[in-house]
C-alpha cells in the first residue's frame, strides 16, 4: 500500500503549436504547398502528443495513488474520530461526571453566575465545560467550583436556550458551547 512518499506530483499539460492555415479546395493554386505543410506540421506534433499523452497518464498515475493513500488514511480518521465519540460517552455517562439537581434555576444567559447542589462526591473539576439541562431548557458554561463534600457547584454560563425556572436539572460534563471556536460540540446527558 502506498504512502505519503508515494505520492506523485501532477504535470501541467504544454500547449500545442498552432497549425498553419490548412489546404482547400477552393484556393487551387497553393493546395499542393498547404498540404505538404499541413502534412509536416501534423507529423511534427506526434512527439509532442505522445510527450503530452505521457504527461496524461503520469496525472492519472498520481491520481491514483493519491487515491490510494486517501483511503485508508479517511477509514483510520474515521475509526479514531468513532472511537473517541465512544469514550467521550462512556466519559459522559460515568457515574462521577452526571449528576441531577432539585435547585430552583432560572434560565439565564451568558455571564451569569447561577449557584445549585447536585450529589456529592462527583468527579467534576472546576474550569470543566458543562451543560445543566431540563427537558429543552439548556444552560452551557464551565464549571467555577464543585464541592464533593457539599454538593454545593456553581457555573459561570456561556449560553443558555429557553425560558423558566425549573427544579429538574441534570448536569454533565460536555464540549465548549457554540460560541466558543469549536462550535457545535455539545454532548447532553439527559437532554
Amino acid at each position: 500500500m502506498p504512502g505519503l512518499s508515494d505520492l506523485i506530483a501532477p504535470v501541467a499539460p504544454t500547449a500545442l503549436p498552432a497549425f498553419s492555415t490548412p489546404p482547400s479546395l477552393t484556393n487551387p493554386v497553393n493546395f499542393a504547398e498547404r498540404a505538404d505543410t499541413h502534412v509536416a506540421e501534423v507529423v511534427a506534433q506526434v512527439p509532442l502528443l505522445n510527450a503530452e499523452n505521457a504527461k496524461v497518464n503520469q496525472n492519472a498515475n498520481a491520481a491514483y495513488v493519491a487515491a490510494q493513500v486517501a483511503v485508508p488514511a479517511a477509514e483510520t480518521a474515521l475509526a479514531a474520530r468513532d472511537q473517541a465519540q465512544g469514550y467521550a460517552l462512556i466519559a459522559i455517562n460515568a457515574p462521577g461526571t452526571s449528576a441531577t439537581s432539585t435547585t430552583p434555576l432560572t434560565i439565564e444567559g451568558e455571564g451569569a453566575e447561577p449557584g445549585f447542589f447536585i450529589q456529592t462526591g462527583k468527579d467534576f473539576a472546576p474550569g470543566s465545560y458543562v451543560t445543566l439541562a431540563c427537558a429543552d431548557n439548556v444552560m452551557h458554561g464551565l464549571l467555577l467550583s464543585y464541592s464533593k463534600v457539599t454538593g454545593e457547584a456553581q457555573m459561570l454560563v456561556l449560553g443558555s436556550r429557553g425560558a423558566g425556572t425549573y427544579s429538574a436539572w441534570t448536569l454533565a460534563l460536555s464540549g465548549p458551547p457554540d460560541n466558543t471556536p469549536r462550535k457545535r460540540l455539545y454532548y447532553f446527558a439527559g437532554a
